[in-house]
């Protein structure tokens, strides 16, 4: 009998064959992969009459772990109880050689055995079912071999793939005819080798069987493969197939050709949809417009001009609406693709003119060029202080009313492209309104969104009478100065405000124990330890003067000093400091003093939380030990180590919590829900990485078991901690970890939470407008993040310590006064825009608009608005 690598190459074999073996080492060396549906099909292969497997082929393995990229989306599987589970069942299969299961360090021995790729087969027919033809055919080619080519199977040196046609289909010709069920390895091959040959080269030196229930093989060798083949194979593979129909050669091109008609114009429309869009275009919005096309052309395939589909495309509305939509809902962060006509949109309105004035003239003003004007009250006061003499205050508003009211507007209005769903200025109008008793200007703003709908939002807002006056129902009313807090505040040791002209949200710690090694540390240190002696104190409110951390503050809640054998850690920084005060030693910067010993003095550094020796005769040199406080304090004392590692410590501990919509949300699931799991850790930069095996990790490393493995993270500096530490609250065994990259996993959770789903909708509105255009100069100005995920990290960061400032602190505050009208503009075309997103999906969305004279009521019941009165 013929070894099956020796049967004539391209030509149906109908005798009894031998399974390809190792001349020299016959059970040695040779891989057969069997390329099926499911795992259990591998019998058609074993059980084949026209096949002597002997028994050079005893096992069979199946991959224990799958990390791989299928069309740009990360698939993470652990298969460990699954591929137990195939392997339990292959005693119960009817073969006629028993296969034994083999695990990963047994591939190193060589032996001959069956490799089963069903599962990947099934992730990627999953995961491609909306590619084109070709594209998916090719790409099945490079997906396989990057597996059958793994450095696990360097040492076998002859493979051979096996694919059982009557398994995959019951009529190939009608498949590859009508393009239908493109769902199997064996139309892939056909289309590669038709318009790719050398593709297949990338499987590397194999042999290819395609073989039926009756008995007929087929061999095609990928090296000895050539273009002028694919006839001669494309007539016997057919052949091979129940009810041959074989496609002529026109039928096949055909087939391509209208695919590669319909991605090609699909790809123009796209590049004009997706302008300006640097990063991965949604693969729902590629297919919503390929199979439009594919139906446009059907119609007609005469059609092969991108802007005919396109007219004929954007006919549909309701697609367009669709397609946009498609491009939001799905993953996380804020960057959205935009189109050729939103660039188009967003260029034009910057040339509109608004008192002689261009939209892009008004919002290029720098604010700090803007020069408030002093005046001379030297001789209304009498003092030796010329300081004095000079004063600014009072031209504060007539400067901002002058200089910058129109442009605060102006930005409001434009900030609108920004949003989830962009809107355009079209054209803008101002007019002077007053009336009998009203003092006021009009604005009409005509808008376009992305989603090709117009709106039109007028509204009243109210003029200055020398800058400082309003004249509005008939009363004068004066505008009193506001004292309005900084955006970003620390208030309290557990508290930080963030403020913007739309909101409030509070970030405040949640919990009691600060880590697991702080509460083993204080259960074994209280029950007493031979060789440590302590003295009980609480010092937190004595070292509220200096910068401290965390831990540090946890343990001098309940001890003043901690001796183990000549050293002293010190929980009294006045103590500590009188004592290096006696020994003439200088505190360098960011260091906290916490202890000595007869030859060196210790500190904490208070940005990583490591201790810090200084030595050296005149105590100069300074080295980090990379030890937090309690490790550092157990490496003094062996029984004190040795104790620690018998005493458990709970799972919970302190994190962050966001507090708004009146809801506690954990900063780091609310982070993880803008940005993405994966974007979420590289903004906070935490390093992390993804183990499907429990991994054993030292006491610097935190883990966060997911259902198909465990992230593990660095906890310190204790930010860190401070996020990561809230996922011991959140169901997350119950997901796959990449599920937490899409916003659907996010929804579940906030309904488990909070009781209501559409609370996600709520925490989009914050994402889309807590940033309003004035915040973001002044957080540019004052050198801190520009957008809500970097201002909460930045409120998470600050909670790691217990320094703050007290909110009657003036430092906390900025004066505002008729700023506060603008404000009031955004908070309400912030609303309006908030509407239209509710409902932006129905056939009749509510357009963005206001009441005409909202902003003129809103301003009358603002408490610093008052009736001004001469009497």
């Amino acid at each position: 009998m013929l070894q099956m690598n020796k049967i004539p190459h391209l030509k149906l074999y109908r005798q009894k064959m031998v399974l390809p073996y190792n001349s020299k080492e016959n059970k040695k060396g040779s891989l057969i992969i069997a390329n099926t549906k499911t795992f259990d099909s591998i019998q058609y292969i074993v059980n084949n009459d026209k096949l002597d497997v002997k028994a050079n082929y005893p096992y069979v393995y199946m991959d224990r772990h799958i990390n791989t990229l299928i069309w740009k989306k990360s698939i993470i599987r652990n298969l460990k109880e699954e591929r137990e589970t195939n392997y339990v069942g292959l005693s119960k299969l009817p073969l006629k050689q028993r296969l034994k299961g083999v695990v990963e360090n047994q591939l190193m021995n060589a032996y001959n055995m069956f490799y089963s790729i069903s599962i990947l087969n099934d992730l990627f027919f999953t995961h491609t079912a909306r590619m084109n033809v070709q594209a998916r055919s090719e790409y099945y080619v490079e997906y396989l071999s990057t597996f059958v080519n793994n450095k696990k199977f360097d040492q076998y040196k002859m493979k051979t793939m096996m694919i059982n046609i009557d398994e995959w289909t019951a009529n190939l010709s009608n498949e590859v005819k009508n393009k239908k069920n493109i769902n199997n390895p064996i139309t892939c091959i056909y289309f590669t080798l038709y318009k790719n040959p050398e593709k297949i080269k990338e499987l590397g030196d194999m042999d290819i069987i395609f073989f039926n229930t009756k008995g007929e093989f087929l061999r095609l060798n990928t090296t000895e493969f050539t273009s002028d083949m694919f006839k001669k194979f494309r007539t016997e593979l057919f052949r091979m197939n129940s009810n041959p129909v074989i496609p002529t050669e026109s039928e096949a091109e055909n087939i391509l050709n209208n695919d590669s008609k319909s991605k090609e114009l699909a790809k123009s429309i796209l590049s004009d949809y997706t302008f300006g869009f640097d990063g991965e275009i949604p693969e729902e919005l590629t297919n919503k417009i390929e199979d439009k096309i594919e139906e446009i052309i059907d119609e007609d395939s005469s059609i092969d001009d991108a802007e005919e589909a396109k007219s004929i495309l954007e006919e549909d509305k309701e697609l367009i609406k669709s397609i946009y939509k498609m491009s939001m809902e799905e993953k996380t962060g804020k960057q959205k693709p935009s189109s050729k006509r939103d660039d188009e949109l967003r260029k034009k309105q910057m040339e509109l003119k608004l008192e002689n004035m261009t939209l892009q003239q008004i919002i290029s003003q720098n604010t700090k060029d803007v020069k408030i004007k002093a005046t001379d009250v030297s001789d209304k006061v009498s003092t030796t202080n010329n300081n004095i003499t000079k004063v600014k205050f009072p031209n504060i508003s007539k400067v901002y009313n002058e200089e910058l009211a129109q442009k605060d507007l102006v930005n409001i209005i434009l900030d609108l492209n920004n949003k989830e769903i962009p809107i355009y200025v079209r054209s803008i109008k101002k007019e002077d309104s007053s009336d009998l008793l009203n003092y006021k200007d009009t604005y009409r703003i005509e808008l376009e969104d992305a989603n090709r709908v117009r709106h039109t939002l007028t509204f009243d807002v109210p003029k200055f009478i020398d800058d400082k006056f309003l004249y509005l129902g008939g009363n004068r009313k004066m505008l009193v100065h506001q004292q309005m807090m900084l955006p970003i505040a620390k208030v309290s040791p557990d508290t930080v405000q963030t403020c913007t002209n739309y909101n409030k949200i509070f970030v405040t710690r949640y919990g009691a124990k600060v880590s697991s090694d702080l509460e083993k540390f204080k259960k074994v240190i209280g029950r007493g330890v031979k060789d440590v002696n302590v003295k009980n104190g609480n010092y937190v409110k004595a070292n509220s003067e200096y910068m401290t951390t965390l831990d540090y503050d946890d343990l001098a809640q309940n001890y003043k000093e901690i001796k183990v054998g000549s050293t002293y850690i010190i929980f009294d920084q006045k103590q500590i400091r009188e004592e290096l005060k006696k020994r003439n030693v200088t505190i360098p910067n960011g260091l906290l003093p916490i202890g000595y010993s007869k030859d060196k003095i210790l500190f904490l550094d208070v940005n990583n939380q490591t201790v810090v020796e200084m030595t050296g005769s005149k105590k100069s040199e300074l080295k980090d030990t990379d030890m937090m406080l309690t490790s550092y304090i157990c490496s003094l004392s062996p029984t004190l180590e040795k104790e620690i590692g018998t005493v458990t410590a709970g799972k919970k501990y302190i994190y962050t919590r966001a507090t708004l919509m009146k809801k506690k949300v954990p900063v780091a699931l609310l982070l993880a829900y803008f940005e993405g799991m994966s974007n979420f850790l590289k903004r906070a930069e935490i390093k992390h990485y993804f183990s499907d095996t429990r991994p054993r990790v030292g006491s610097d490393e935190g883990v966060i078991q997911f259902n198909n493995g465990y992230l593990v993270y660095d906890k310190y500096p204790f930010k860190n901690s401070l996020l990561m530490n809230a996922f011991a609250d959140i169901p997350t065994k119950a997901f796959d970890y990449e599920d937490f990259e899409s916003k659907g996993i996010y929804v579940s959770i906030f309904e488990v939470m909070f009781g209501r789903r559409n609370i996600a909708n709520a925490f989009d509105n914050f994402y889309d407008n807590f940033v309003d255009p004035i915040t973001l100069e002044i957080l540019n100005d004052l050198n801190l993040p520009t957008d809500i995920t970097g201002i909460l990290l930045y409120a998470n960061e600050l909670l790691s310590d217990n320094q703050y400032t007290k909110e009657t602190d003036m430092s906390l505050y900025r004066i505002r006064c008729n700023e506060v009208v603008n404000g009031v503009v955004y908070q309400e075309i912030s609303k309006a825009y908030e509407r239209y997103k509710a409902t932006a999906d129905n056939a009749n969305p509510q357009k963005i608009s206001v009441p005409r004279d909202i902003v003129i009521k809103k301003i009358q019941t603002l408490p610093t608005v008052e009736d001004y009165s001469v009497y």
